[in-house]
């Protein structure tokens, strides 16, 4: 099989990297243009990041250091409530020990009563040690998981010189200018700004907010900006003033008077930036309220724009589209790259099956399984863009238009979730794309595990099908290292951090 990527953004190169080490793959054509720069925002990931570059790398410790790695905990959500929340990632072990499941206990957070701090029953320990900038010492089993910040343009770097080692990968610097298509959803050529043309199996499309990638590949996108208020952002790398207090192993989303401010602390610079609506403050004025925010007036941040939307036809017949060539909602909680990683995955799943690369190849591939398909992204995009709503209507600032807009906004996926907020269905972690009804299910899982946390967290009750009272979480039992220590030994050792080196 020969796929060919369009894009060679941290999207693209991912898929790249992943799909050069299935057996069934012979051939993979990178096509990355000058012309379309990468934005160099920096990235804040989720879990399933280290899954998915953990099966494509297995020198995870050269990531680190080459890509300016730096551990995130979770999102610490700040001035958007009385008290601040951390959004952690959490494992099963922390709910295992007491014979639940996440979901079970996540359920009962409806009943907390308003005068318990969220962070009094789960996270006890670990919201102490990030505010401390420390981290569990992940070598043994541990309560919570971890993701990564890291610097967006060495981290391309890293994954054009991995690729570099792949004999069946061919790069090509060029531009593509035009799409020649055989019928609806299928691609029978691309042609490059140098004429040559471009023919594979199968294509993946990761050009980024591009204009025209979305008119050479006839993309049409389902507009959120009735959800989503948000539409550009400022950003400026910082300097650290003192690192190893600044050097915090978490996510800064901090309230603003027309959005919110993000911090993710890199090995070499502080990324920090500015989301907001341009509906509610000019760039001149957002620009003014980051410099006082920031308290510095030498800085000349860079801007960019984007819409919150996604391609309601992700998927067909022989390519598809991914990254911010797919859609974009906006940076609350690190959907972009998650989604990502998830799209590279469930298309794992299509090309898992032998019958599904032949028809393929046929071009002839099952509308009814191509739409099923995008069935799964439609509920992905859905979900996220009403759980970042959520987080703007239940924050307790109304002191401006920009808040007290978003109090206004409705979502039909947010309010037919909030109107019962308990999941009964417990499904395993596991992808199976043959059942249309299981992966939605789970995709809905999470959300409404993301909203159960987080509405708890802001102190609204719900209703839940249960009296039980949620407990505190005991998660003493795990050892606290240095995120600086653990991330300076690394980068000085190639093994790891050394045993005797570890302190709790």
């Amino acid at each position: 099989m020969h796929i060919c990527v369009i894009g060679d953004g941290v999207a693209g190169l991912m898929a790249s990297n992943f799909f050069a080490t299935e057996e069934y793959v012979e051939n993979i054509t990178i096509i990355g243009s000058p012309k379309i720069p990468t934005i160099g925002v920096g990235e804040s990931t989720t879990l399933n990041f280290e899954c998915l570059h953990k099966l494509f790398d297995s020198d995870f410790d050269s990531f680190i250091r080459e890509s300016d790695a730096c551990v995130k905990l979770g999102v610490l959500y700040s001035n958007w409530s009385k008290k601040e929340f951390l959004h952690h990632f959490k494992m099963p072990s922390l709910y295992e020990k007491y014979n639940l499941s996440a979901l079970e206990y996540s359920n009962w957070l409806g009943n907390k009563p308003e005068s318990t701090y969220i962070h009094d029953l789960v996270g006890s320990k670990l919201v102490q040690d990030a505010k401390n900038n420390l981290i569990p010492e992940y070598d043994s089993d541990c309560f919570y998981g971890r993701s990564w910040h890291f610097d967006a343009g060495k981290y391309i770097l890293y994954l054009k010189k991995i690729l570099q080692r792949r004999k069946k990968v061919k790069i090509i610097n060029d531009t593509v200018t035009n799409c020649d298509f055989k019928e609806q959803g299928v691609i029978k050529s691309i042609t490059l700004e140098s004429a040559i043309k471009v023919m594979a199996d199968y294509y993946i499309i990761c050009t980024g907010n591009n204009v025209k990638t979305s008119q050479i590949f006839d993309i049409k996108y389902e507009d959120l900006s009735h959800i989503l208020l948000t539409d550009k952002a400022l950003f400026f790398p910082k300097k650290y003033e003192n690192k190893k207090k600044e050097f915090h192993p978490y996510t800064v989303a901090k309230t603003m008077k027309n959005g919110w401010r993000w911090i993710t602390p890199t090995w070499s610079r502080i990324g920090t930036g500015y989301v907001f609506s341009s509906k509610h403050i000019s760039v001149e004025d957002a620009i003014q309220e980051f410099i006082e925010e920031i308290d510095d007036k030498s800085i000349s941040p860079n801007v960019v724009n984007f819409e919150p939307k996604y391609n309601p036809q992700t998927f067909n017949k022989n390519y598809m589209t991914m990254g911010m060539c797919n859609g974009f909602l906006e940076p609350l909680d690190a959907p972009g790259l998650a989604i990502s990683c998830f799209l590279t995955m469930l298309l794992r799943s299509v090309f898992c099956e032998e019958k599904n690369i032949y028809d393929i190849k046929k071009r002839t591939f099952y509308e009814q399984y191509q739409s099923k398909l995008n069935e799964y992204v439609k509920e992905l995009y859905d979900g996220w863009a009403a759980f970042i709503l959520s987080q703007y209507k239940m924050s307790s600032r109304n002191d401006t238009t920009f808040w007290k807009d978003h109090k206004n906004l409705e979502s039909n996926y947010l309010n037919q979730t909030m109107k019962n907020l308990n999941n009964e269905v417990d499904l395993p972690q596991v992808c199976d794309i043959d059942d249309p009804k299981f992966l939605i299910k789970m995709i809905r899982k999470d959300i409404v595990m993301m909203l159960q946390q987080t509405t708890s967290s802001r102190n609204i009750k719900w209703k839940t099908n249960s009296d039980i009272l949620p407990f505190k979480l005991d998660d003493s039992d795990y050892k606290s290292i240095s995120h600086y220590d653990f991330i300076s030994n690394l980068r000085s050792n190639s093994m790891g951090l050394d045993k005797d080196q570890k302190t709790e």
